[in-house]
């Protein structure tokens, strides 16, 4: 950036004492701390000071006052570049808060919206307000994919103008310490269950404290604390008489010395130690709907493993398993959970470094970096150039009818690996032409440049806003490597390793002397890393990405200084997917490792697969969920480097009992991003992610690999065939560039074309490529597709 970019921020704002003024503060203060914006309010109230404004407010809005929305819409128009507007329903006047659409069409500068409630179905009115207002805003951003997803699927708004910018977290939370904080607030010596936030009925708070009946009975150290004042709106409404009627529960419970109050509006530091003495995070919340919870975000933020209802933040957060989602607002279920987490050390400590691990993306330095380079980016651009989605009412093209959507039957293996072979005359001019491919690659090649892979698209143009991460460079990694006898994938593949040498060690000092197992994962588009180093699936995956080229001399001497790092220096408490990952890692370069450390491993995944098989249930975790099917290729080839006969056969049992869950006879059906837990099937899970068909295919060539089963080596080309149709809208995922869509809904597909789904099926049609040769089912000769 040159000069910093005069961001306006309108949303409630301090002394109001709402979840929405405190979000508002703690983004200002993560613009200003980026050094790369300048940022002043617009502050909603309810009655006009008698003082008029100050600094930092240039403006106020006062909710039923129509002329005050224009009036502070021109005074932005003159002191901003950008607008960040907080939309949430009932913080704006009108009906349902029309009113904001005065202050958004008086606007001249471009504006940004952050919806803090989206629904699954809005009310008409709803729907025609927020579809108007996302029609004269130039970005919008949601804090989950649930939450884009459901409104492109409302048609409120075209999916192109949508960003997901998770919910920030305070420095604060990083660093609390655990011991002291117990020590202030006197929990020494319990197990401390909590929660926190302004208090109402809507937060269901009864149902923690009946479900704490049930926990004492097991863990008499019990102590729920349930921090934060009352509702402003719920004290104006009905004075104290919720709280009141929490504290005659817990006295007809028996539980005082079981369930303590703090009756404040909480410091962001009394949060912090909460949440530093928590063992268990709930959230019992009644609102299914709610899309984002501050509470969730911040226990997240502090590592807290969750018991929480279902509503959709908590399905969408918890969903790679930071905590359980009780599907019932049963008090015995509740319980079940929580205890499950105060008898049970390893699902406890898993969970936790879920949390964590999600924690460490949702700093607010972080994503004040994202929202200043989005604002940055719309700085000068006159009016919105994103056009508006087609109404449903006006009618849509078939999804067949649509260019990249081709409907195709079915067809048993061996299948086309890229469909038509191209002529030279397709090929990318700069290529030699010289390897023969069996998937273009001019997607991918739109998406590399010289730092990395770009994480995002918009539809196939690269959205450069969204930078790099170190997931993604790994994935690249192999795949580049594949081709680089081609000069130009050769580049690909020193860069690539560069790039995850700078996130483990940026300063180039080396890393004997500390931790190897801390990286960065996102860089912006400016080259700078926008997250602190931590651990989580980056690291394992950037393992797994080095050790594909290890053993070439050429990389050898950047790749096994981390890699023996990131092996020696593994955290004692490890989350199952970081497990999988590192063990992959070592089976491909067990030069660099030990029997016994590869060993430790592979009796972690042992352990998860006994402590969760029951049943009819036979799987490594309660849920299915993201790249799963790689903890049984890591189980598989863990056990097949050790020779360990036990843990070959329970990797292929999971592997076919989750093949029995997908194989729906003419199609596959992956576990959707909602995860799969006992009792559900595939159709319930939410939308299937490209990385879930590679996770399976990889998983399939391992066993044909390791056993010769000609069942394996079939299954491996079926679940390749997702991608060509064999799915269940009976759509190609993949188009004739190698780019593939970003996800499969019930309804379409998301056709942003990404860095992760534009790999997921280059480096499946490798593994296809590779297997089908080795038993010469495709001939070495076949034509190649173009680059």
């Amino acid at each position: 950036m040159t000069e910093p970019v005069r961001i306006g921020i309108c949303s409630t704002y301090a002394p109001r004492a709402c979840g929405l003024a405190t979000f508002a503060a703690d983004l200002e203060n993560a613009l200003r701390l980026t050094g790369e914006a300048e940022v002043s309010m617009i502050a909603m109230v309810d009655v006009a000071c008698p003082d008029g404004v100050s600094f930092p407010v240039i403006a106020e809005i006062v909710e039923n006052d129509p002329h005050s929305y224009v009036a502070a819409a021109r005074r932005a128009n003159s002191a901003c570049d950008v607008v960040i507007v907080q939309h949430e329903f009932g913080i704006f006047g009108g009906e349902e808060g029309e009113l904001v659409l005065r202050f958004l069409e008086a606007l001249s500068v471009p504006t940004v919206l952050t919806l803090h409630t989206v629904l699954s179905a809005f009310s008409p009115k709803q729907a025609r307000l927020l579809r108007s207002a996302c029609d004269v805003v130039d970005v919008v951003t949601v804090f989950t994919p649930t939450a884009s997803e459901l409104l492109v699927r409302q048609h409120i708004v075209h999916a192109a103008k949508v960003r997901v910018v998770p919910h920030g977290a305070p420095a604060a939370l990083y660093e609390a310490v655990g011991t002291e904080a117990r020590s202030r607030l006197g929990l020494e010596e319990r197990f401390v269950v909590s929660t926190f936030g302004l208090v109402s009925p809507g937060k269901g708070l009864e149902l923690a404290i009946d479900a704490m009946s049930e926990v004492v009975a097991v863990v008499p150290s019990a102590v729920l604390m349930i921090a934060g004042r009352t509702h402003p709106g719920e004290n104006r409404r009905n004075g104290e008489r919720y709280r009141s009627s929490l504290v005659d529960q817990v006295h007809r419970l028996g539980l005082d010395d079981h369930v303590r109050f703090i009756d404040s509006f909480l410091a962001v530091e009394t949060v912090a130690d909460v949440l530093a003495s928590t063992d268990v995070f709930v959230t019992p919340y009644v609102n299914l709907e709610q899309i984002v919870s501050g509470a969730l975000t911040f226990a997240i933020a502090s590592g807290c493993p969750v018991v929480s209802t279902g509503y959709l933040y908590a399905r969408d957060l918890l969903s790679s398993g930071a905590g359980t989602v009780v599907e019932s607002r049963s008090p015995e279920r509740f319980a079940e959970a929580i205890v499950r987490y105060a008898t049970d050390d390893t699902a406890r400590a898993s969970a936790a470094a879920e949390a964590a691990r999600l924690g460490s993306e949702m700093r607010w330095t972080a994503v004040g970096l994202q929202m200043a380079h989005i604002a940055d980016a719309l700085r000068g651009r006159v009016a919105s150039s994103i056009p508006r989605v087609i109404n449903i009412d006006r009618g849509r093209a078939p999804l067949a009818a649509v260019k990249g959507h081709t409907t195709r039957p079915f067809v048993a293996s061996p299948i086309a690996l890229s469909g038509p072979s191209a002529s030279p005359r397709d090929r990318d001019s700069t290529s030699t032409g010289s390897v023969p491919t069996p998937v273009a690659l001019r997607h991918l090649r739109r998406l590399v440049d010289g730092t990395g892979v770009v994480q995002h698209a918009t539809g196939i143009v690269p959205l450069l806003s969204s930078g790099y991460c170190v997931d993604d460079v790994a994935r690249l990694v192999p795949v580049a490597y594949r081709f680089d006898d081609d000069a130009y994938w050769g580049r690909v593949v020193a860069r690539s390793v560069a790039f995850i040498a700078n996130a483990a060690d940026p300063a180039g000092v080396g890393l004997s002397d500390r931790r190897g197992d801390l990286m960065h994962n996102f860089m912006g588009f400016d080259r700078s890393w926008i997250d602190q180093q931590s651990f989580g699936d980056h690291v394992g995956r950037a393992a797994v990405g080095l050790s594909a080229v290890v053993h070439d001399e050429r990389y050898a001497p950047v790749c096994e200084p981390i890699l023996r790092a990131v092996f020696r220096d593994l955290p004692e408490q490890l989350a199952i997917h970081p497990v999988g990952y590192t063990l992959l890692a070592q089976s491909a370069a067990p030069w660099l490792t030990s029997r016994d450390r590869m060993a430790d491993l592979v009796a972690v995944l042992l352990g998860h697969v006994a402590s969760n098989t029951r049943d009819s249930w036979h799987w490594f975790e309660h849920t299915v969920r993201y790249d799963g099917a790689m903890l049984a290729e890591a189980l598989l080839a863990g056990g097949a480097a050790l020779d360990d006969d036990r843990a070959v056969d329970a990797a292929l049992g999971a592997l076919r009992w989750l093949d029995a869950r997908c194989d729906r006879g003419d199609h596959m059906r992956f576990p959707g991003h909602l995860g799969m837990g006992p009792g559900s099937n595939t159709a319930g899970t939410g939308d299937e992610q490209p990385l879930e068909a590679l996770a399976l295919v990889r998983a399939y060539a391992r066993a044909w690999d390791v056993t010769g089963d000609r069942w394996f080596l079939d299954r491996t080309v079926n679940a390749h065939a997702w991608f060509h149709g064999r799915n269940r809208l009976g759509v190609a995922m993949a188009d004739q560039d190698g780019g593939c869509f970003d996800g499969l809904s019930s309804s379409g597909v998301n056709r942003n074309q990404g860095a992760e789904s534009t790999l997921a099926f280059v480096a499946s049609a490798l593994v296809v490529e590779r297997v089908l040769r080795a038993t010469a089912a495709v001939p070495a000769s076949a034509p190649a597709a173009s680059h």
